[in-house]
């Protein structure tokens, strides 16, 4: 029982490998698409991608869909770029559970103008539809 079970319980289980493919298409010397573990590509899907539209874990782009997102429109769980859609979002315009940005909608709202619906908003101008002069007094 231990020379058929023992070596079973004392290997290392590897998470499955992704399927390595690129494009053939160059548009500027980059593929069209990309999927891998770390793929550079105009679309680009995998763990970490980077490109225009990148989707995966830790995505970097213009487009940016995953748990953590940086670039323009950033959409994911932690979310950082001009326009972020977030649990926790930070931007220019940023929605999500925790907004912070010029102009936050979400449960806790901070920034120049921020909206909270029924939740927390702190804004420099104005928070959830009051001037700041009536904010304080």
């Amino acid at each position: 029982m231990i020379v058929v079970v023992g070596p079973m319980t004392f290997q290392q289980i590897t998470p499955p490998e992704l399927p390595v493919h690129e494009s053939s298409t160059r548009i500027a010397g980059f593929p069209l698409f990309a999927s891998d573990r770390l793929p550079v590509a105009i679309v680009a899907v995998g763990a970490r991608p980077r490109g225009v539209i990148a989707i995966g874990g830790v995505a970097i782009g213009v487009i940016a869909v995953g748990g953590i997102a940086v670039g323009v429109l950033a959409l994911g769980g932690v979310s950082c770029g001009l326009a972020a859609v977030a649990g926790l979002a930070i931007g220019w315009w940023a929605m999500g559970g925790g907004a912070i940005g010029y102009r936050a909608f979400g449960g806790l709202a901070a920034g120049g103008y921020a909206y909270a619906g029924n939740g927390v908003a702190y804004g420099y101008h104005e928070a959830s539809g009051r001037q700041k002069e009536r904010l304080f007094g």
